[in-house]
């Protein structure tokens, strides 16, 4: 049990990578707090988490800085604390080369990690 007693926030765990890492971080001991944008998904993975560990979830734009503080919050009244953030939200924009990847997808593609607004 490698995470027990951690509380591992999981940026983007509605579905694919996300929850894979949240389903392990449950699995080796932590409470998961699980964000996305995506109702459906999230409460799907914390319907599968939560029969065998304690999870939490809340709907999110993280493009939006008042719904990373949202989530920072959320995730301290559920658990009291955060110990460890997989900050695996994004934004994919085109499938190109990236000399041709666009600025402005660029820019879109950082605006959707709110590591910088957690820390």
């Amino acid at each position: 049990m490698l995470l027990k007693d951690r509380v591992v926030l999981v940026t983007g765990s509605g579905r694919g990578i996300g929850r894979a890492i949240a389903h392990r971080s449950a699995a080796e001991g932590a409470a998961v707090f699980l964000c996305a944008r995506s109702e459906t998904e999230l409460a799907s993975a914390a319907a599968e988490i939560g029969k065998t560990g304690d999870v939490g979830f809340a709907v999110a734009d993280l493009t939006k800085e008042e719904d990373c503080a949202r989530v920072v919050a959320a995730a301290h009244a559920k658990f009291g604390r955060i110990d460890i953030l997989v900050n695996n939200a994004g934004h994919y924009g085109p499938v190109v080369p990236v000399e041709e990847y666009p600025l402005a997808e660029f820019d879109k593609v950082i605006a959707g990690t709110c590591a910088r607004r957690f820390c």
